[in-house]
């Protein structure tokens, strides 16, 4: 994967009429359809290993039903045309393409431990809490059509916790500093709320995938891609990539 450029140094590259910068634009203005044919599971496996067990008030078919919709939604608003089939991939030769297992999904829910820390004027002062935890990872599959040499496994995760309100204070007469906990709890709301948040992340990185795929293809000859690029779907636009996790993760390529 291509370096995640220092922000002024990337900044000044983008801002200078780069061939990144040229193609990634040309992508965008050109419309170009991206084809995804999408391989889904049909299986979530849960590891949980705390007492609320949110997970077991959710079936398999929320889970997966919810995630899906959101990612087919996003893409499709994205201008890419989605087939639940293999067989769409004899639909179309020359437009980019590429297919998408979606391998494995895992949901793990549990308590961590988070410190908080504040300083005061005689030292800094910590505290633990509890939270609950739910991790969402995903594995996929991606490799483009009619290049059999471009297969990678790719990885994703997030997390989602109780919401901590927590905060030290100080007694105004002794001085005294004193720590109060506050916990919003997680609820089921929440975690079904993260899987279409994770559908409609997914189909963006999956459309960065394809942008910067177009932008290697079409590089000058003999020079090496600099930088990455993300597409903002809400301002239409393309911006440089500042954050690793903005894209997925390459385990295998």
């Amino acid at each position: 994967m291509k370096k995640i450029l220092p922000f002024l140094l990337l900044l000044a590259l983008f801002s200078g009429c780069s061939p990144e910068w040229k193609l990634g634009r040309e992508f965008v203005k050109k419309q170009e359809t991206v084809n995804v044919v999408l391989l889904p599971t049909d299986e979530v496996f849960r590891e949980i290993s705390n007492e609320k067990r949110l997970l077991d008030s959710i079936p398999d078919s929320v889970i997966l039903d919810t995630y899906y919709n959101s990612l087919i939604d996003e893409l499709v608003s994205l201008n890419c045309n989605v087939y639940l089939d293999q067989m769409g991939e004899t639909l179309f030769d020359t437009t980019p393409g590429l297919i998408l297992h979606v391998a494995q999904i895992v949901l793990e829910e549990s308590v961590k431990e988070y410190e908080l820390r504040e300083d005061f004027s005689d030292g800094t002062y910590y505290q633990t809490e509890n939270r609950n935890t739910v991790d969402f990872d995903y594995w996929f599959e991606v490799s483009l059509i009619n290049d059999s040499d471009s297969s990678s496994v790719l990885y994703d995760t997030q997390s989602i916790t109780d919401v901590s309100m927590s905060y030290f204070y100080q007694r105004f007469f002794t001085g005294q500093i004193l720590f109060k906990e506050q916990i919003i709890p997680l609820t089921v709301d929440d975690i079904v709320r993260e899987l279409s948040l994770l559908g409609k992340r997914h189909a963006q990185m999956v459309y960065d995938l394809m942008l910067n795929k177009y932008i290697e293809k079409h590089y000058p000859p003999g020079k090496e891609v600099k930088f990455l690029l993300h597409y903002n779907a809400d301002k239409k636009y393309v911006e440089p990539v500042y954050q690793e996790d903005e894209l997925f993760q390459v385990l295998d390529e």
